[in-house]
């Protein structure tokens, strides 16, 4: 719209008369204002128990907003502004690393044990007792605060020793 006084383009114009009968244009600001407020996004740490110990798989996260949207209107009888806001939230994504926790398994072979036995032949040797590995298992603890790794070892098999008789 044009003001007819001073040519000048503006937004929304609301007239009135003058007390000596000439039209007098008032200019009033109707421009929308838009205002946002970041939300953060935080990180989270996640367990996967099928992944190796200490792998990490990083899925990255984003702010999000806030944004509030006044819109003005102007009547043009009365000159009156109304306004109206619109809020739109846009949730923060929060960064989640994913740790592997895997238990891990060793086993470790036992020192044969050998035992004489004077009844037997010389060179005759006989397995009285298979031996069974023994086996520490290496477990893993995620703290989800910080994405620290805890590491416990225990024995789970304490195995046995192979026994050989020779003659």
């Amino acid at each position: 719209m044009v003001d007819p006084i001073t040519q000048k383009v503006v937004n929304k114009v609301s007239t009135k008369i003058n007390d000596n009968g000439s039209a007098r244009v008032i200019s009033k600001g109707t421009k929308t204002k838009v205002e946002e407020v970041e939300i953060p996004f935080t990180t989270e740490y996640k367990e996967n128990s099928d992944a190796e110990a200490n792998t990490r798989t990083t899925i990255e996260g984003h702010v999000g907003k806030n944004i509030t949207t006044t819109t003005y209107s102007l009547n043009t009888n009365t000159g009156d502004i109304t306004s109206d806001k619109k809020v739109e939230n846009l949730p923060a994504v929060n960064t989640v690393i994913t740790v592997g926790t895997k238990p891990k398994v060793e086993k470790e072979a036992l020192p044969v044990e050998y035992r004489s036995d004077n009844n037997k032949d010389y060179g005759a040797d006989d397995v009285i007792e298979d031996g069974i590995d023994r086996e520490t298992t290496t477990t893993y603890t995620l703290d989800k605060t910080t994405g620290a790794i805890t590491e416990s070892k225990a024995v789970t098999n304490p195995g046995k020793a192979k026994v050989i008789i020779k003659g």
